[in-house]
């Protein structure tokens, strides 16, 4: 380093990047090189669903003018308020906070819930309402747990050890999703330990990385461990409107079915309309009780933090996320379901997913002793796990995935959560966890048209059965 070090408190310490911001990274290094990049690695959404930017700033400027004319205020006005300083839950029009309000009719309608609007609020990304969260709870002096899925998201277990008073306590996971009964005793196990247990975090549907969707029982099983518990749900959700079931046997996400209002929500925008605005909404009903008796609201606590940090968020984008959930009519502009749009998204993902799974049995199908999938109903995600103990998914392994078979897959140890805090039978084998398992994400291509995509998609499975057979000395189809 040039110039002087300084001394910094003992406490600082260094989060690595999660195992998918580093894999960004290296496809930028990879294109640099001149390298053929075949995508199941990046859980980006498909360029097949952009929408048009023109027609979209057309649309918005005429819903602009739309929301004018209703609340008879100048256009000009509202325009003037997007870009400066307004309240830190988001722009309000004469005090109303229409995005806000919209958005709670659009989201708890398409759930068969209600939604108050007092208890949304909007944030930079999930990744922004879990950051909040868990500024909100890591109190210094007093030792925090969250519970978290085994394997869960990378951003969560990033963020989460940044506070050096904050442990993660691991839940395993079979194909219904999250044991609940291990949900129970690793409260237990935390309590005991001399934490105060902030939350249960999980991504109910398309979980990533685990490429399920938590069924409808298992879900019930957890809320009431979480009644009978005294215990915050956190339910990310970026997929449930990236579905592939029907809708008379989708799950309900937990949010939905929440008599207790211990459910914290986060939606974002990224998979259902523009990843690049980080447009987000937190739904937070719940209620803290402090040790004298005092009652807060979350949502309180919440917004405190974010005008000590962010401020306010983007209020443009808010208004153009508001423009998105309406539709023009003869007589101007309705609010309307997004599920219309997502039959449209989820219809390009599940084509996607199709035919991953459908090469994944082509090629690996005759050996399930050494090759077992995920079928997602939801989400971005399957997960390949490698079963004849014979290779060890590591950093090494899915390079040389990229330089010989020049197919890209993220490796799943990085989405697991150290082996101390696991239930104890999973201990003696917890260090094994993810180094047999690779994330497989169907949702990316390069390419924008249908053909492209669906070829692009084929190639890259293809080269994924092939390196498969290879390594494990099975002959070629």
């Amino acid at each position: 380093m040039n110039g002087k070090t300084v001394i910094g408190p003992s406490f600082l310490k260094v989060t690595p990047p999660a195992v998918t911001r580093q894999m960004a990274g290296a496809l930028d290094r990879l294109k640099q090189r001149g390298k053929q990049v075949n995508h199941l690695g990046a859980g980006y959404p498909s360029p097949r669903v952009a929408s048009d930017y023109l027609e979209g700033q057309n649309h918005f400027l005429r819903y602009l003018k739309h929301v004018a004319d209703t609340h008879k205020v100048p256009v000009e006005q509202i325009m003037r308020s997007m870009r400066g300083y307004a309240d830190t839950t988001g722009i309000t029009i004469k005090g109303r906070p229409i995005p806000r309000e919209n958005f709670a009719k659009v989201y708890g309608g398409d759930f068969d819930t209600g939604i108050d609007t007092a208890h949304v609020i909007p944030t930079t990304g999930s990744t922004g309402a879990i950051d909040l969260l868990c500024t909100v709870f890591a109190s210094p002096g007093e030792k925090i747990a969250y519970l978290s899925d085994n394997p869960t998201y990378a951003g969560f277990i990033t963020r989460a050890q940044r506070d050096n008073n904050a442990t993660i306590y691991s839940v395993p996971m079979d194909a219904e999703g999250p044991i609940a009964e291990d949900i129970r005793s690793q409260i237990r196990a935390a309590r005991a330990d001399g934490h105060h247990v902030a939350f249960y975090y999980t991504m109910a549907d398309g979980h990533n990385p685990g490429g399920i969707a938590i069924t409808q029982s298992r879900r019930e099983e957890i809320y009431k461990v979480a009644q009978e518990e005294d215990i915050i749900i956190v339910e990310d959700g970026p997929y449930p409107y990236i579905s592939f079931e029907d809708a008379s046997s989708r799950p309900k996400p937990f949010f939905a079915q929440d008599p207790d209002k211990r459910v914290i929500h986060l939606f974002t925008a990224s998979k259902i309309w523009e990843p690049g605005k980080r447009v987000a909404y937190m739904i937070v009903p719940t209620t803290l009780k402090a040790p004298d008796g005092r009652e807060m609201g979350i949502n309180e606590l919440v917004t405190t933090t974010i005008a000590s940090t962010n401020l306010m968020p983007d209020h443009e984008s808010l208004l153009q996320f508001d423009a998105f959930l309406h539709t023009e009519t003869g007589n101007g502009f309705a609010l309307r379901s997004l599920w219309e749009e997502a039959e449209f998204r989820a219809g390009i993902y599940q084509q996607n997913r199709d035919v991953l799974l459908a090469g994944l049995d082509h090629y690996l199908g005759e050996y399930p002793e050494i090759f077992k999938w995920t079928k997602p109903g939801s989400g971005f995600f399957s997960v390949l796990t490698l079963l004849g103990g014979h290779h060890r998914t590591d950093g090494q392994f899915v390079s040389g995935l990229i330089e010989a078979d020049e197919v890209t897959t993220i490796p799943m140890f990085g989405f697991y959560t150290g082996i101390e805090t696991m239930p104890l039978r999973l201990r003696d084998t917890g260090h094994l966890l993810g180094y047999n398992e690779l994330r497989l994400a169907f949702s990316y291509t390069e390419e924008d048209d249908d053909e492209g995509r669906l070829s692009a998609m084929q190639t890259a499975t293809e080269k994924l059965g092939r390196a498969m057979r290879r390594l494990h000395g099975l002959p070629m189809k």
